[in-house]
């Protein structure tokens, strides 16, 4: 499964990487952006300058993007994604902060979609237990 990465090109990726310091909305975004692609990752190492580094190659970062498979996001990443779904119309007054945040919806309505290995464990066993 691919998620859709529209009205973002890698010329757009290379002109916004020139911003070195954007407003917290757009640093959010891909603050979030980052817990979804890295997710080995710790929070305090998810910083603009690492988003920035992850945009480096901007064919690359396209790629990476729309080659995404949703079912290896977390529960936990998912959380963080949900706020992003309560406005799914996002205002951050640049373009490929915006196209980023209509992606991370994606992501996480596929996600809903994908079997939570959790839940799977769960119900494996419950049922291994019910056999016995």
């Amino acid at each position: 499964m691919s998620i859709p990465l529209s009205n973002i090109s890698g010329r757009m990726i290379a002109e916004f990487r020139v911003q070195r310091n954007p407003p917290p909305e757009v640093r959010n975004v891909f603050i979030t952006l980052l817990a979804v692609i890295s997710p080995e990752l710790k929070d305090a190492d998810r910083t603009w300058e690492e988003a920035l580094s992850a945009m480096a190659d901007s064919k690359k970062f396209i790629k990476k993007l729309t080659h995404f498979d949703p079912k290896t996001v977390s529960k936990e990443v998912q959380n963080r994604i949900k706020p992003f779904c309560d406005n799914p119309n996002p205002t951050t007054n640049n373009q490929v902060a915006d196209g980023i945040v209509k992606w991370l919806v994606s992501v996480y309505k596929a996600c809903s979609n994908c079997t939570d290995p959790e839940a799977t464990q769960e119900a494996e066993k419950s049922s291994e237990e019910r056999q016995q």
